[in-house]
């Protein structure tokens, strides 16, 4: 009897340790793919931010671009009308003194 029931804990004991060691690797196992998923959710969120980043940046060289193609553009005029000012009375002034 006594031996019998040292065999019942032995065996018990000998399941216990095999369960726990196959739970063990069976923690290790599901832990590092949740952290290997998270590595990819991880890396895929890094990418769509650099991404983003790139589109932004290139937007924002068009518009600077087009803001300074105006602003060209209006120092062009403005430099044109004066231009234009500042002749208008010479050629009035040539105008009278070759219909004279």
């Amino acid at each position: 009897m006594k031996s019998q029931l040292l065999g019942m804990v032995v065996c018990g004991l000998v399941s216990f340790i095999i369960g726990a060691v196959i739970a063990f690797f069976a923690g290790v196992q599901y832990r590092m793919k949740v952290a290997e998923a998270e590595l990819g959710s991880a890396e895929e969120e890094a990418k769509r931010l650099v991404s983003d980043a790139i589109k932004t940046s290139e937007t924002k060289k068009k518009e600077a671009l087009l803001e300074a193609k105006d602003e060209i553009y209006k120092l062009k005029s403005d430099s044109e009308k004066e231009l234009k000012e500042q002749a208008e009375p010479v050629i009035k002034q040539q105008g009278i003194t070759s219909g004279s």
